[in-house]
């Protein structure tokens, strides 16, 4: 895993596609959660969080091109986030919406 910067992080996963999609479903159902943080010296009874995440896939292919599988990564994070949401969305996902769009 790789902070690539603000909310947005890599995470590189083993096998194919349909393990990092069935790894990104899991991932955003436990992400949305509410979190309550700790007040210092009480314990619980800070402010509460709601916490949710979309995730974005592509997969890396033989090119070795790894900053164009990132840019398909980013593209289809947008395309969940445009989605509304708490949801995932691959690149081919993302590209076949964003063609649409433009025709």
């Amino acid at each position: 895993m790789a902070r690539l910067g603000g909310d947005e992080f890599a995470l590189l996963v083993p096998g194919g596609p349909d393990e990092a999609t069935g790894l990104a479903e899991r991932l955003v159902v436990a992400l949305d959660r509410t979190f309550q943080a700790s007040s210092p010296g009480v314990g619980v009874g800070g402010p509460l969080f709601a916490v949710s995440g979309s995730i974005g896939l592509a997969e890396l292919d033989g090119s070795g091109d790894v900053s164009a599988v990132v840019r398909q990564a980013d593209l289809a994070l947008r395309a969940a986030k445009a989605a509304g949401k708490r949801c995932v969305r691959s690149s081919g996902d993302a590209v076949d919406a964003a063609v649409g769009r433009r025709t």
